[in-house]
Parts: structure tokens; sequence; C-alpha cells
């Protein structure tokens, strides 16, 4: 079973210091393996809302991979939407949920598909 505190073990894990100050915006990109969902944060020096490319511009990756095993849902549909809760609960009470607002802008999504953008910041 994936609990939140996992989850955000493995974020916390990634920032115990500040990113590159050219990093502007994260995506968290989701890969479908034969086995598992594999979550990878990434920051891009660009940001843009109506252009999903933005995240292509990778200037920073965490290394490790949150690992959910496949058979946790299904379908892919489940597994971004599940993601999509993780990501908004850490937005709301993790321990560096400030420091991750600061950037422009959050998304996630499947490594060949389209962006959810979950967060910008006002």
């Amino acid at each position: 079973m994936i609990l939140y505190s996992d989850f955000e073990k493995w974020l916390d894990s990634i920032f115990t210091s500040k990113l590159d100050p050219t990093v502007i915006a994260l995506n968290f990109n989701i890969y479908e393996t034969t086995n598992s969902y594999d979550i990878e944060l990434i920051g891009s020096d660009e940001f843009d809302e109506e252009d999903e490319d933005w995240a292509c511009n990778t200037v920073f990756s965490s290394n490790t991979m949150f690992e959910i095993e496949n058979n946790t849902f299904s379908n892919w549909e489940f597994a971004l939407e599940f993601m999509s809760r993780l990501i908004k609960e850490y937005l709301n009470k993790g321990n560096n949920s400030n420091y991750i607002k600061s950037f422009n802008g959050i998304g996630v999504g499947f490594i060949d598909g389209d962006i959810d953008i979950l967060y910008t910041h006002p």
C-alpha cells in the first residue's frame, strides 16, 4: 500500500538542499514500466502554461524514482490521479511545501503524454 508518508520522505530527501537557482518550474515525470509506475522529479529553467515543452528543458533531475507497483491501479488514468493527489497533499502540508510553491509552476504527467499543471505561483 502506498502511503503519503512514503512520498513525503522521498520528496524531503530531494530537498535536503536548495535546487540550482536557474530552476523556475518543477515537473513530476511518470514512467510506466512492466512492474511499476516510476516518478521522477525534474526542474526546468522554463515555464509556459500554454506550451508543455517547458518540461523538456531539464536542468535538474532527482536521480531517484518513487516507485508504485503497477498492480496498485487498474489503469494509467488512476495512477495519474493518485499521483496528482499525493502532490497536492504535499503542497498543502509537506515539510518543503512553501519552498516548492516558490517555483513558477508545478506539473505532473506521463513522460510521453500531456502535463497537468497542479500549481502556479501567484
